[in-house]
């Protein structure tokens, strides 16, 4: 199973268990079978999207409230360190900020800064 259904498979089982509910009572809250709730907590088959917001549903929480708290997934090898700086100080910044940094990069992106800033500055003389 890919790490990302083993972190949902895993909060699942952590949000039911807060709760107190057993899978046949999480199974009736959320309209499935407990089998069902179990096989994916288990990491058997991954829970579809669809199945997934029903099981929200019946742990009274949201999509975003239960990906929330979940951890950062690591940084490829292939991540640079740039990359990460700049990730970590939007993560500093309020949702209204970082809507507006994000608007700036695409803004950026249209008008063609970055393939400019790759060509070199000879290139960029001749023409």
């Amino acid at each position: 199973m890919p790490h990302f259904a083993n972190i949902v498979a895993k909060r699942i089982r952590e949000l039911r268990e807060a709760r107190g509910f057993s899978l046949r009572e999480l199974g009736r809250r959320a309209g499935l079978p407990p089998e069902s709730i179990s096989r994916s907590e288990r990491g058997v088959t991954e829970i579809t999207l669809t199945s997934l917001a029903r099981v929200c549903a019946g742990l009274q929480v949201t999509l975003p409230e239960f990906f929330g708290s979940l951890p950062p997934p690591a940084p490829s090898e292939a991540t640079s360190s740039a990359t990460i700086r700049v990730v970590r100080l939007l993560e500093r910044l309020s949702g209204e900020h970082q809507e507006r940094v994000a608007k700036a990069l695409d803004l950026l992106l249209r008008e063609g800064g970055v393939a400019r800033s790759k060509r070199p500055k000879s290139a960029s003389k001749t023409r």
